[in-house]
């Protein structure tokens, strides 16, 4: 059974209609700044990871730069290194080499006197 309209019953359930169409309209506002801040979140969110990326690129160019730099300069030192270790051990062969031939020299010499 249905309560008359202006029963103590119908008058209830009015003001709790009321009190619900007030919640609604006083957070309708709300749920809109809460979606356009979680929206201005989501773009800082964005903003910063592009800005951590482009700083991992940067690192990463730097780091390859260095490790370029590093092989280019080691490269030369062995390469100055190999150089002298050449000059030293050619400069030694000429001296064992002239040693030999003047003992060489020798021999035949003395072979020849005893001939």
């Amino acid at each position: 059974m249905t309560p008359p309209p202006n029963s103590e019953q119908s008058g209830i359930s009015e003001a709790l209609r009321k009190a619900v169409e007030a919640t609604f309209s006083a957070t309708a506002g709300s749920a809109s700044e809460t979606r356009e801040r979680a929206s201005e979140l989501l773009d800082e969110a964005v903003r910063r990871g592009r800005g951590a990326r482009d700083e991992v690129v940067r690192r990463g160019q730097e780091a390859r730069d260095e490790v370029v730099r590093r092989g280019r300069d080691a490269r030369e030192e062995v390469t100055k290194r190999g150089q002298e270790a050449r000059e030293q051990v050619g400069g030694r062969v000429e001296s064992e080499l002239r040693s030999i031939s003047e003992r060489l020299a020798k021999l035949e010499a003395a072979l020849r006197d005893r001939g």
